[in-house]
Order: C-alpha cells, then structure tokens, then sequence
C-alpha cells in the first residue's frame, strides 16, 4: 500500500483522486502495443522506432494529470526524436536518444517537484 503525504495529512492510493485517472492513462499503452506487435511482424527494423513513439506520447497526459511541464514537453520532443532517430538513425540510435531524453526528464521531473514542494511551504 502507497502512502502520499500531502501537507500533514496522509492517504493511501485508493483515496487519492489522481489514482485513477493515472491507472487509465498508464493502461491506455496496452492498447497502442498491438501497433507494436503488428510493427515486429511487418517491418521488424522499425519496431523500435515504433516503439520509443508510442511510449513517449503516452507521457503526454501526465503533463495534463500533474501539471507538469516537463511531462507535457519531453512527451513531444521524445516522439519526434523518436521517429526522426528511427528514419535517420536505426535502433540503436533511437534506443541512445530515448535512454539519454529518461535522464532528462528524471532530472527535469526532480527540479520541478523540488520547486513545488518549496512552493508550498513558502
């Protein structure tokens, strides 16, 4: 059981509000993977491409669920470097850039949580 503290009151995961709208947005991949699936049996090279593109636009509603912009901007840029990587560069370079923009938006995602952690306790 998840425990979010929220300014001296806890909850667990079932009564946060954001729970569920996230779990939607999380299982709405499982329906794009039959692309996926289809992508390895049609044209394997490019199923990586394919991939790196469905799993950066899924991050795009979170960008909308917490607010953040790092979410909503690292949502666009990945799937463009994505399928840029992908036509330009093949697997391995899609693979580099995807790996390098996670950093990104981890660190990105840290700074913007950090500020708003300090935000509310001005």
């Amino acid at each position: 059981m998840k425990v979010y503290i929220t300014e001296g009151s806890c909850e667990t995961a079932k009564e946060n509000p954001l729970s569920k709208p996230g779990f939607l947005f999380t299982m709405n991949q499982l329906l794009y993977i039959t692309i996926v699936m289809w992508t390895c049996a049609a044209k394997p090279e490019a199923m990586v491409m394919v991939y790196a593109i469905v799993f950066a636009a899924h991050l795009l509603p979170f960008g909308w669920l917490y607010r953040s912009r790092a979410y909503a901007v690292m949502s666009v840029f990945e799937t463009l470097a994505a399928l840029f990587s992908g036509i330009f560069g093949g697997a391995v370079v899609t693979a580099l850039v995807m790996v390098l923009s996670e950093v990104v938006l981890a660190v990105w995602l840290t700074a913007e949580n950090r500020s708003t952690r300090q935000d509310r306790h001005s």
